[in-house]
Parts: structure tokens; C-alpha cells; sequence
């Protein structure tokens, strides 16, 4: 409601500069992007080095760990959620590829071993990793995986 009070002792001069400054303001950050989307490539960047932690990420975006906890809990965003998330979006990708062996994959998320990351992917969707690279179809998600484990019976560990 403030902004559409006008300025009364505002000028022309003035409003111009204001406007140009709010417009760059604004393709900044539109360039940027929002504090999801800066942590989810932050993330994606990290992921070869390990699993990596807060305060790892917060070093990548030029913040403190206390700022980056402010800013995703401001916008309503749990760390470990999409930590979580974007490891199954990329696993997803990758499985769909096919072109790399499941423990360079498992090295690509950031997990220490094959092993960690099939458990870990059957957990979020019920189906071994190799199942889904099998497939070569649309990834599954979170939602399809109680009947996807339902279905699923063969071994995690194998390549």
C-alpha cells in the first residue's frame, strides 16, 4: 500500500533514477535467481566433493551458515529436504542416461559408496537404482513410491 502512495516531493529527475535502479535491481535477481534455486545449483556444484553440509553450501553462496538457515527458513525450505531432493532429481537424470555405472553415479550424489546410495534411492522410491536405469522411462518420485515398493523384488546391489 506504501508504494502506491505517491511522493510528494518527488521530481521526475528522481523517479527515473529510481525506476532504472529498480529495474537492474530486479533483473539481478531474476538472474540470480531466488534463494531455492541458488541452492539447489549449489548443491548440484558440491555433490562430487561428498554429501555437503551447511555450512559447505553457505561458503559456495558467499554467506554464513546462520544466513543461509534465515533465508530457507523464511522462505518455508528445509536444508535436508532439498539436499534430498535434488539428489533424487539428478539421480533420476542419470539413471535415465544410462551412460554411467551405478558407483559413478553414487560418486556424482556425493554418496561414499554404491551401496549407500541404493539404499538410499529405493527408500525414496521403492526400486533399485539399476531397475530404474533398466527402465530408461520417466523417473519416479517420491509420490509413486509406495506402490513401486510394493513391486519391487529384486537386488539393490547388483550392477
Amino acid at each position: 500500500k506504501l508504494a502506491r502512495k505517491p511522493i510528494l516531493s518527488g521530481t521526475p529527475d528522481a523517479l527515473s533514477v529510481l525506476v532504472e535502479y529498480a529495474d537492474k535491481q530486479l533483473a539481478a535477481l531474476n538472474e540470480y535467481g531466488n534463494i531455492a534455486q541458488q541452492l539447489k545449483r549449489a548443491i548440484i556444484r558440491c555433490l562430487p566433493n561428498g554429501k555437503p553440509d551447511i555450512e559447505t553450501i553457505a561458503r559456495a553462496l558467499h554467506m554464513s551458515p546462520r544466513t543461509l538457515q534465515r533465508k530457507l527458513h523464511a522462505e518455508g525450505i528445509s536444508y535436508s529436504k532439498m539436499l534430498q531432493d535434488v539428489r533424487l532429481e539428478q539421480a533420476n537424470k542419470l539413471l535415465i542416461q544410462g551412460e554411467l555405472p551405478l558407483a559413478e553415479i553414487s560418486y556424482q550424489l556425493g554418496y561414499a559408496g554404491q551401496s549407500a546410495f541404493s539404499s538410499a534411492y529405493k527408500q525414496w522410491t521403492g526400486v533399485c537404482p539399476i531397475e530404474q536405469k533398466s527402465r530408461q522411462v520417466e523417473p519416479i518420485r517420491e509420490s509413486d513410491s509406495l506402490n513401486a515398493k510394493r513391486q519391487s523384488t529384486s537386488n539393490c546391489l547388483s550392477t
